[in-house]
């Protein structure tokens, strides 16, 4: 089927080809290659013969006569090999120009003919146990899928959902949430470049863009400033650039964008002073640009710098701008005096945000209120696991502790500093499946303490 398509392109390219390629005039005639060696074989004699006359002294009439003959026949014959070079020429250009065109419209059939491009399935699911010391213990489910679709070795598609089962706040009416997590186009300019559209995570900090997944992440929950009511953006709807530098021994690697930017909310009594990154829109015209850089002196450690600056008022609300920065740090490394892999990380994130004032005219029921609007928070998380401990199940076993925290205004809505410390212990059934247990140790200035148990298996690749 491809090899007709080829041909009765190539034909269409071939009878469509312009007039001058149509029209070509009629090539002079020519000799064969036994004609050509006969007429070398005269030339030789007649040139032979007419040197022989010109070496005679004072020429008779007969002889100068024969000279001119013999000179017109050598030129007639030198007139045809030229022709039969600049024709064979001619063929030649013309039969290159043919198989370009044919090679041209074989490579268009072939990159539009279905079956060509390729994709690739991959993504996680997980099953937890979540026990709240104060609280109802529940069992919950969820599953991402991720397509990587290749439409060219230079263009590439990513679409990931994030799919679980939920219900209303009152227990009622289970549904599946259905969220659209990443949907991106992105073209590899060369080696170190790619540029792409769409949502994507967020090159802000190392941890959504690398540890997110359940099969990555050491621990069942995220750390307090990159989760739920944190301070820092996991995803983006924008354009981004991302790529990575030798530069001799080191490896710089780099991620910058420009998105629809967080919004400042402003009508929550419990949330006010808060960044929504829910960006699906902008609601003041206004863009967030931001990056990261990432710097690896050798492949067992990562130092990471990345910043934000957007304006995040909504509109009819004073003039508001926030910056945001963060570092971070993952080092791994295998130790020969601990028979196994030590892994270390961690980030540190702050927030600035213009002060103004909520609800000036009090009709919400919490204002006028305002504050200075400076948070911060990170995390730092240890994890050891005796991969070459010849005993049996143990080398499985991985053990892990973080400390996180996230510090807010204490004039702010739901102020105060959250900090918890969580150990926990995985079990790792293949390199992608593993099961994890950790209890989160909670203090919290803010309002009741949460302290849990939480077990998840996941899996992925």
């Amino acid at each position: 089927m491809k090899a007709s398509c080829v041909v009765l392109g190539a034909l269409a390219l071939l009878a469509s080809r312009p007039a001058w390629a149509q029209k070509r005039p009629e090539p002079e005639p020519t000799v064969t290659k036994e004609q050509y060696e006969a007429q070398q074989k005269e030339l030789e004699k007649l040139r032979a013969e007419l040197d022989q006359l010109k070496s005679t002294t004072e020429p008779k009439a007969e002889a100068r006569a024969r000279i001119r003959v013999l000179q017109e026949r050598i030129e007639t014959v030198q007139r045809r090999e030229l022709a039969r070079q600049r024709w064979l020429r001619t063929q030649e250009e013309h039969l290159r120009l043919v198989n370009q065109r044919l090679r041209k419209a074989e490579a268009e059939i072939r990159a539009q003919s279905p079956g060509t491009t390729k994709l690739v399935l991959a993504g996680d699911m997980s099953g937890s146990f979540v026990y709240p010391r104060h609280g109802s213990s529940t069992f919950g489910v969820g599953f991402s899928p991720l397509f990587l679709w290749e439409l060219d070795p230079r263009i590439l598609v990513e679409a990931g959902l994030d799919m679980a089962l939920t219900n209303d706040p009152n227990g009622d009416n289970p549904s599946t949430d259905l969220d659209l997590a990443l949907i991106n186009l992105s073209y590899i300019i060369n080696d170190y470049l790619l540029v792409g559209a769409g949502r994507f995570a967020t090159p802000f900090g190392f941890y959504h863009t690398h540890l997110d997944p359940g099969w990555i992440d050491k621990l069942p929950d995220d750390p307090l400033p990159f989760g739920d009511g944190g301070i820092a953006a996991d995803t983006s709807v924008g354009v981004f650039a991302t790529g990575a530098v030798p530069i001799g021994p080191v490896l710089l690697n780099y991620g910058a964008y420009v998105d629809n930017g967080p919004t400042l909310i402003i009508d929550d009594p419990v949330a006010a002073g808060s960044l929504s990154f829910e960006n699906f829109v902008d609601p003041n015209k206004n863009k967030a640009v931001g990056g990261r850089v990432g710097f690896v002196p050798f492949p067992e450690l990562e130092v990471g710098y990345a910043i934000q600056y957007a304006r995040v008022n909504p509109p009819g609300f004073e003039t508001v701008h926030s910056l945001l920065q963060a570092v971070d740090l993952n080092y791994v490394q295998i130790l020969g005096w601990l028979a196994g892999r030590v892994t270390v990380g961690g980030s540190w994130v702050w927030s600035r945000v213009d002060r103004a004032t909520y609800d000036p005219g009090g009709s919400l029921g919490f204002g006028p209120l305002r504050f200075s609007n400076r948070r911060n928070g990170g995390y730092g998380q240890i994890a050891y696991r005796p991969s070459r401990l010849g005993i049996p199940v143990v080398p499985n076993l991985e053990a892990v502790f973080r400390y996180d925290r996230l510090d807010v205004p204490a004039a702010a809505p739901g102020g105060g500093l959250d900090q918890r410390y969580s150990p926990g212990l995985l079990y790792w059934f293949t390199p992608s499946t593993v099961l994890k247990a950790s209890y989160d140790f909670d203090n919290n200035d803010a309002g009741p303490d949460q302290d849990m148990l939480l077990v998840q298996l996941a899996a992925g690749m």
